[in-house]
């Protein structure tokens, strides 16, 4: 017997309309990867030669807080516009008025 198509779209979008999270965590991570792999070919240079070997621990934090993160929030946003279809402060970063007051509190 074959799935009518409601039953074949409720495996991917949920009642909401919204494609379910599993599905959209798995793109997310397929747009970070593709996101992130030709930034992974600038780590020799980043280290200053082409050998990848030892980070110290201050390139490596380097690596993962001014290249990771903004990668992250990237892929985020990707998802978010043309996904999800929903604006960015949904993640919490709105710049509404007191948002520098909750920044600082959180």
């Amino acid at each position: 017997e074959l799935e009518t198509p409601g039953k074949f779209k409720q495996t991917f979008v949920n009642r909401f309309g919204h494609i379910r999270a599993g599905w959209r965590m798995t793109v997310y991570l397929i747009v970070f990867g593709l996101i992130l792999i030709p930034l992974i070919g600038l780590l020799p240079f980043l280290k200053g030669d082409l050998v990848l070997g030892e980070f110290s621990s201050l390139q490596l934090a380097f690596y993962e807080s001014v290249i990771q993160v903004p990668m992250l929030i990237l892929a985020a946003v990707i998802i978010l516009r043309w996904i999800d279809k929903r604006p960015f402060g949904v993640l919490g970063f709105n710049f509404s008025k007191g948002w520098l007051r909750e920044f600082a509190i959180g």
